[in-house]
């Protein structure tokens, strides 16, 4: 992992404890190898780093480990340094959109929740317009309150996974808790319950689509990829937005990146020029199956 504090992809670097007292950490591939990979975590065995901590890193493993706390049956870390208070912006008006008729397109936004997704909330509510998030259960474990805000501003959320691990490398029984702790820790953080999951690296096989169709939730990906965490550029990510969108898109970008938040301001202007009217995945997709993959609308 990268040194807290020096990482200009990653602004918030995961160090945390499972309620099991392993330590997790989480850092940037783009920092060691070809940003193929995203985001990675990984776990260290409880008996490996009892000798390595110090005071205060035993501290906060004994807290993860205290019988009083609501999560102690849960496979979800102990949420990192207090969060700030939170003041969501009003929710967009609701409008009905007929999307065989108008030119709907999805803006989702991946990896999330994190301190950048404040800024977003305020540019979402100034436009006016809903978008949907696919969020990581140790993101939300983390920023409770900011997933909450995410859901009080009227914005769909979905599940990114709890780690952002491939899918299709674990077993069946690591796919299901992936999901299912995410879904647990969305319903009691941000009171929702999701209908939609995005798997990371949009990596699929027979498994994953029936891990899927177990826990209730289509699968969305997307047909945009603004590649804004490889450019880290705002303008790169305005510019691949505006190109890349027609009828129907769903576009992937991620609210952990503090130029792509900044982008998002212009990337609503451009498409609203052009005819385009921004809504949630369930608005453009309508109906769909639990266990199937959905590119667009």
């Amino acid at each position: 992992m990268t040194k807290a504090g020096t990482d200009p992809l990653l602004e918030t670097p995961l160090i945390a404890f499972t309620a099991a007292g392993e330590l997790i950490l989480g850092y940037d591939q783009c920092q060691v190898a070809d940003c193929s990979r995203g985001r990675v975590t990984f776990t260290i065995p409880r008996g490996i780093t009892d000798g390595l901590l110090s005071d205060v890193g035993r501290s906060a493993q004994a807290a993860t480990l205290a019988p009083t706390s609501p999560r102690a049956s849960t496979p979800t870390p102990n949420p990192a340094p207090p969060e700030p208070t939170v003041t969501p912006p009003a929710p967009p008006v609701e409008t009905k959109v007929d999307c065989r008729k108008a030119k709907c397109i999805a803006l989702t936004f991946d990896d999330g929740p994190a301190p950048t997704t404040r800024k977003l909330l305020a540019y979402l509510a100034d436009k006016q317009v809903r978008a949907t998030f696919f969020m990581l259960g140790q993101q939300v474990e983390t920023y409770p309150k900011l997933a909450k805000a995410v859901a009080t501003a009227g914005h769909e959320i979905g599940v990114h996974t709890w780690d952002h691990r491939d899918l299709t490398k674990l077993s069946p029984r690591q796919i299901d808790r992936e999901i299912v702790s995410t879904i647990h820790v969305l319903r009691q953080d941000a009171g929702v319950t999701p209908r939609y999951l995005r798997p990371p690296y949009g990596a699929v096989n027979a498994n994953v689509h029936a891990a899927a169709k177990r826990a209730g939730l289509a699968m969305v990906l997307w047909n945009v990829d603004t590649l804004d965490w490889k450019t880290r550029s705002t303008a790169t990510t305005l510019a691949s937005a505006l190109k890349k969108t027609r009828r129907g898109s769903i576009i992937l970008v991620h609210d952990i990146h503090k130029w792509t938040v900044e982008a998002i301001p212009e990337i609503i202007d451009g498409l609203q020029a052009k005819g385009y009217q921004f809504v949630t995945v369930s608005t453009l997709l309508g109906t769909t199956k639990p266990g199937l993959k959905y590119f667009r609308g």
